[in-house]
């Protein structure tokens, strides 16, 4: 009788995780409308190679399976973000890695939730607020992840930088770009500052400038509750 009884928790545990998994791989494999396209590569992005397709009959319109690259002049090419579109959308979940390959987030766009992270040790964040000592905080997250969500903040905008850096001689130079979060989540200001001996200047760069992919934050809170805040992306140039 209890072999039996053994027997039975055992088939209705491995029925369980094979519905289980059913659940979770339909969750993410999210189709999605059936056009013609066409296949693109891009190298619009600074050391980032993007590859996808477009609808034949909207060629700006994205559709389908996206990845991109890490393919900068010191790095072995790897995939650093993969997911997919319909009509331009991004549906589904979406995965992110590291320049070693490992993963770094994973974020389902279909419901605009953050399903796992690494925990952020690159950047600094503020708030406008004084916490009290009972008070549970957390930092904004990028979307994305540390690497390619923080691309185009650390390769493509340090061009904005680099003739005055010549300009003003050798040396090492601190770069800090300085990310304002709005309490929805969204990027409402950015600036560059540069600082070295006897050298500091400060840009301020246009949200024009940046993709989709840069605007997106999952917001800081203050005892669940969505706060602005400030994060402080630091990284260094020597010259």
């Amino acid at each position: 009788m209890i072999l039996a009884d053994m027997n039975c928790i055992k088939y209705l545990l491995v029925t369980s995780l094979f519905l289980l998994s059913i659940a979770v791989t339909r969750a993410q494999d999210v189709p999605v409308t059936q056009e013609e396209t066409i296949t693109r590569t891009s190298h619009d992005r600074v050391n980032l190679t993007e590859k996808y397709s477009v609808l034949k009959s909207d060629k700006k319109t994205k559709q389908g399976v996206y990845q991109a690259y890490d393919d900068g002049p010191f790095a072995k090419t790897v995939l650093i973000a993969m997911g997919k579109y319909d009509h331009g959308k991004k549906v589904g979940v979406w995965h992110y890695f590291g320049k070693d390959g490992s993963v770094q987030q994973h974020y389902d766009f279909t419901h605009d939730k953050l399903l796992y992270t690494l925990p952020d040790s690159t950047t600094k964040c503020t708030y406008d607020i004084k916490p009290l000592a009972t008070d549970t905080l957390t930092c904004p997250i990028k979307i994305g992840g540390t690497n390619y969500g923080y691309h185009d903040f650390i390769i493509a905008n340090y061009d904005a930088a680099k003739n005055d850096m010549r300009e003003n001689g050798h040396g090492q130079y601190l770069l800090s770009h300085i990310l304002d979060i709005g309490a929805d989540g969204k990027l409402a200001s950015y600036q560059l500052a540069i600082t070295a001996d006897g050298f500091k200047k400060v840009y301020n760069i246009k949200l024009e400038s940046l993709s989709e992919d840069d605007l997106l934050f999952v917001p800081a809170t203050l005892n669940r509750k969505p706060v602005a805040s400030i994060i402080t992306l630091e990284t260094v140039e020597q010259r």
